[in-house]
């Protein structure tokens, strides 16, 4: 039995080793904690320590996945891997150390999730360019060979609400996710208005595209109504 710890031990070692050294792109990260806010420096009576509410992380739960690369570097699959929204960086965790990876670095992210009834399901992620030059995670909710609907979790900060003279209201900033789509069409990729005037204004030069938002009534929110659009650009 003590043999077996120690096989599983050294496997489990030679495994991260793997990790580290298949990609000069991945580093083991030394402190989680770089990951976080600084201090908002909210002082209480009763000196309270500040916090940051929150995750950054994209999934509430780590994930088996596989990670790809740009280049011929080889795939990284991890049997537990979570993102983080702030820093873009992926964090990819192997017998106990956690390594990272950032996005600039990657192509696509491939994860396996455990569905409500109990079954597996595939998400596919892919690195997008936003309008404004920033990189994002994507996960690829529709695709054709003419456009492709991605989602992407994005954030917000919301400050303390302490009020020093009475003494009340939380210390503690916190993190707000919230998700946004883009639409990949013509080698570029659009941020989708939550508006559809707004969207009909800002896609008034894609005939196709701008011809089904003025015929059809749909609400920019809702991922099955922008599932139904993308489907129609086919």
């Amino acid at each position: 039995m003590k043999n077996l710890k120690l096989l599983t031990l050294l496997l489990l070692l030679i495994h991260s080793l793997t990790i580290f050294g298949q990609s000069k792109k991945v580093g083991i990260m030394e402190n989680m904690n770089t990951t976080r806010l600084q201090q908002s420096g909210v002082q209480t009576f009763d000196n309270r320590s500040y916090d940051l509410g929150g995750s950054f992380l994209l999934f509430d739960n780590w994930k088996n996945g596989i990670v790809f690369f740009e280049d011929n570097t080889a795939p990284i699959d991890v049997e537990s891997l979570n993102y983080n929204i702030n820093t873009r960086q992926f964090i990819l965790r192997s017998a106990g150390q956690d390594y990272g990876l950032f996005l600039q670095d990657a192509k696509e992210l491939l994860v396996a999730d455990l569905s409500k009834i109990g079954e597996y399901t595939k998400r596919k992620f892919r690195k997008i360019i936003s309008e404004d030059q920033r990189l994002e995670l994507g996960e690829i909710i529709e695709d054709n060979e003419n456009a492709t609907l991605y989602k992407v979790v994005t954030y917000k900060i919301a400050k303390s609400n302490y009020q020093p003279a009475l003494d009340q209201g939380s210390v503690n900033d916190r993190v707000i996710k919230s998700e946004v789509y883009y639409i990949g069409i013509d080698g570029e990729f659009l941020l989708l208005p939550k508006n559809r005037k707004k969207a009909m204004k800002k896609f008034s030069g894609q005939k196709q595209l701008s011809k089904y938002l003025q015929t059809h009534k749909i609400d920019m929110k809702s991922e099955e109504d922008l599932i139904a659009l993308i489907n129609y650009l086919k």
